[in-house]
């Protein structure tokens, strides 16, 4: 099952983002999107206004100044909320010691679907056994994924070269590492490569459903934009209409004060 951070934890979104075996999803950022600026503007427009007429006319029995000033409170806490909702709860795990992952393949299914979040729990190798679902750095594939699975098999097996060769240590003994053999829920068969017990990076203790488009989305160039667009536009739409609301002797202090001045006859 392929998995991808998202933000909070610094060495998840460069690592975050960081994401080993079939289906996996990578840890790696994926590649930035591309959006025409007169797409961005129609996107940011659209949003703008419909944020904008549903305000008017749930505040419709208000009338008048208030009733603007209402509305623009609530949209813009309404803005406000969802941004602090979509980056802070990577945040709130992430000061927990944990890791909020997100779901891009489906061969965890029925267990883990693709589009939800799972969130990833550090672990000890000693601790590692059959039936858990861990979350692992991909040992064969580069660059390196972060993979979901479920542990099917524990084996210790020798250490070799990448020639195929044993590796001896000081005492002539061959070395060995302990390795996990993994498989997707929704696989019909294990994964081709052992996992080093090493490149597990934690236990996933939960299943958060449907989390994981809304915080991609959020985080992705067209949900920043479409989450800051409209309230910065409005707010700066607002400061225009005080200021030409202003009249023109308050805006220039000077002009008022020599048209006050009084004059001799």
């Amino acid at each position: 099952m392929t998995t991808r951070t998202v933000a909070a934890d610094a060495d998840s979104l460069a690592d975050p983002v960081t994401p080993g075996s079939v289906d996996a999803a990578t840890a790696t950022a994926a590649p930035p999107e591309r959006i025409s600026l007169p797409a961005v503007g129609l996107l940011v427009s659209r949003a703008a206004g419909r944020v904008l007429v549903g305000a008017r006319r749930l505040l419709a029995p208000l009338a008048g100044d208030r009733a603007r000033r209402v509305a623009f409170r609530l949209v813009i806490g309404a803005f406000v909320a969802a941004i602090l909702v979509s980056y802070s709860v990577p945040l709130w795990y992430h000061l927990k010691g944990e890791q909020l992952l997100v779901v891009t393949s489906g061969s965890m299914q029925p267990t883990v679907r693709e589009g939800d979040a799972v969130v990833v729990h550090p672990i000890s190798p000693t601790e590692l056994r059959r039936g858990m679902v861990v979350t692992f750095w991909t040992a064969a594939q580069s660059p390196r994924r972060l993979e979901t699975h479920r542990i099917v098999d524990l084996k210790t097996l020798p250490v070799t070269t990448s020639d195929g060769h044993l590796v001896y240590d000081a005492n002539g003994q061959v070395e060995t590492r302990q390795v996990i053999q993994t498989k997707g829920d929704g696989n019909a068969f294990p994964d081709p490569n052992m996992t080093p017990v090493t490149n597990v990076r934690g236990v996933v203790v939960a299943v958060k459903t449907g989390w994981g488009r809304q915080l991609l989305w959020a985080h992705s160039g067209t949900g920043r934009l479409l989450l800051f667009g409209p309230p910065l536009l409005m707010l700066l739409g607002a400061e225009l209409l005080s200021w030409r609301r202003v009249p023109r002797r308050d805006r220039d202090p000077q002009k008022g004060a020599r048209d006050a001045a009084p004059r001799a006859l």
